[in-house]
């Protein structure tokens, strides 16, 4: 067997438009996450510098410019700072801490005027000015993050897109090749057959480097890869692939920039049930007629094999420092002659760029045209659970990729139908029913009756739920005594539907809280309320999704 070819390659030049910034912690880091890595719906749009498990390390501007703009939420990139720069890009700093005191002032002004700890606001330019290795924040944890660190992303002021943050400020030497896993080859046509059987299969690197692999009929490739950018570090991502098929190059991807708008077509990009049943991200070599994704050259389609040809496959992949690791394997013609066609898959053949509407079974499912990337087999099944619950409805397979949602419509039991918007749909996973939305209705046809609509964004399986259980909140403080520095800690969490919307109010003024979803609680520090010496009574009201809400009073003393 042919040994897998490690190769270090020249890194990809600058252009000339690529201005040289500075790099935003001053103190050591270690790339946690790469432009491009695959995520779960998206490419990840920046460079994560982690900060060894440390929090409210000094973030600097990277150069100089204004804040074009600060959000900040519980999700996502929490506390997220935007700087504008003269030379046609932005700079992007998430999961912060905190703000310098010039921003931070902004943002405690718009959180008590909307009375609302996430807030989003666009300063004009000029209104908040920062210089070149400026402290203009503090690294953190929040939002989505898994662990300290800076996300840190440049983008092209002008597109909004994304470009890859490691053109333009200086990172340690990466001298570590992509580490290829294995390729998958898909039996795409109705005859097509892969090892002897009709099935896709799956090769681990060790049983198809260098080996020959019987195949017949349309055939598509797909490579499991990934890359570390230092040894010992975490899975990142590679920048380019190509597949040859002798000297020819049948497939190309590059990932330079990408739109926001087109995060989910990497859903398409990727063998989207071997991400949810095995966790591999296996990049295909082909591309679905509906994925728009600016990433792609030459043609890009599936492999018709003949019986008796032979085809010599090579896949290279590539990381931003050029880096390069390559795997050869050669496709052989010839076709198990006991099999004749697959059959036919279950359910109607839904085109990709029509609109589907189906009313059957008691469900409606209405896919607008483009939700799909290719023309797909959707089959709408139903299972009965008796008479005290209703319904599952499974339509299509969730392993099948979706760019724009489908409406399901559902009747609501008779029993429900006075609940109003604590009535909800909701995926079905096992035994439980993980909460969706949607909006009730009443429907005056031949009769009189109740649905729900709501917008799903997967395929899969789907009934209705009901939430008439109020949120959990309790104070978490151990003692009501507190000092200048301590922290007010309230607890909350629903069993449902989700914490939807909160208000704390201390001695009848609205305060902010951040809601920490991660820790289940909303957080103040004394210091930064401005709360004075004495006794404070507060007043916290939480709503969940469905709209129950809990009410909590406490009364504390500050020294």
């Amino acid at each position: 067997m042919a040994a897998l070819s490690m190769v270090i390659a020249t890194p990809f030049a600058q252009t000339k438009q690529d201005p040289q910034y500075a790099t935003p912690l001053k103190t050591p880091y270690r790339i946690s996450g790469t432009y491009a890595e695959l995520r779960g719906n998206h490419f990840h749009a920046g460079l994560d510098m982690g900060t060894a498990g440390v929090e409210n390390i000094e973030v600097h501007a990277a150069e100089s410019g204004y804040v074009s703009r600060v959000k900040v939420g519980p999700y996502g990139y929490g506390r997220a700072l935007y700087i504008t720069h003269p030379d046609g890009f932005t700079t992007v700093y998430g999961h912060l801490n905190g703000f310098a005191p010039k921003i931070d002032s902004l943002v405690r002004r718009e959180q008590y005027a909307r009375q609302s700890f996430a807030v989003e606001f666009f300063p004009a330019k000029g209104v908040v000015n920062v210089t070149r290795d400026e402290v203009v924040a503090y690294s953190g944890n929040t939002g989505g993050s898994g662990g300290p660190h800076l996300h840190f992303e440049v983008r092209e002021t002008k597109s909004e897109e994304p470009v890859n943050p490691m053109r333009f400020i200086t990172t340690d030497a990466d001298n570590v090749p992509p580490t290829i896993f294995g390729i998958k080859i898909y039996a795409l046509g109705d005859d097509a057959q892969v090892a002897g059987g009709q099935n896709d299969r799956y090769l681990p690197l060790a049983k198809a480097n260098g080996r020959t692999i019987d195949a017949c009929g349309e055939i598509g490739l797909g490579i499991h890869c990934t890359d570390y950018v230092a040894r010992g570090g975490r899975p990142c991502g590679v920048v380019e692939i190509n597949l040859y098929d002798g000297d020819e190059l049948v497939f190309h991807s590059r990932v330079d920039h990408f739109p926001f708008a087109l995060n989910r077509h990497i859903n398409s990009h990727i063998d989207l049930g071997e991400s949810r049943r095995n966790r591999r991200y296996i990049q295909r070599s082909y591309v679905s007629p509906g994925n728009k994704l600016p990433i792609y050259g030459t043609t890009n389609t599936p492999t018709t094999i003949g019986e008796g040809e032979t085809h010599k496959f090579r896949f290279e992949v590539i990381d931003f420092a050029g880096n390069k690791s390559k795997v050869a394997f050669t496709l052989r013609g010839r076709r198990n002659k006991a099999l004749g066609q697959r059959p036919t898959p279950k359910g109607e053949l839904v085109r990709w760029e029509r609109t589907w509407a189906k009313d059957t079974l008691g469900v409606g499912v209405l896919i607008p045209h483009h939700s799909l990337f290719e023309d797909t087999y959707i089959d709408v099944s139903r299972t009965d659970r008796g008479a005290s619950l209703p319904p599952t409805f499974t339509i299509g397979d969730p392993s099948i990729a979706m760019q724009k949602p489908m409406t399901l419509t559902m009747t609501v039991p008779d029993k429900w139908k006075d609940l109003g918007r604590k009535v909800f749909v909701g995926q079905s996973v096992g035994k439980s029913l993980t909460y969706i939305g949607g909006e009730t209705q009443v429907d005056t046809g031949a009769r009189v009756v109740h649905v729900i609509n709501a917008k799903v964004s997967q395929l899969g399986t789907y009934s209705i739920g009901v939430d008439t259980i109020a949120p959990h909140v309790r104070i978490n403080n151990k003692s009501n005594a507190l000092s200048r520095d301590s922290w007010i800690l309230i607890g909350m969490t629903d069993d449902v539907s989700g914490i939807a919307n909160y208000s704390v109010w201390i001695d009848g003024k609205w305060e902010v809280f951040e809601y920490d979803y991660k820790n289940n609680r909303l957080k103040a520090k004394i210091d930064y309320l401005g709360i004075g010496r004495g006794r404070h009574t507060l007043r916290a009201v939480v709503e969940d999704s469905c709209g129950n809400t809990t009410e909590r009073k406490w009364t504390f003393n500050v020294n």
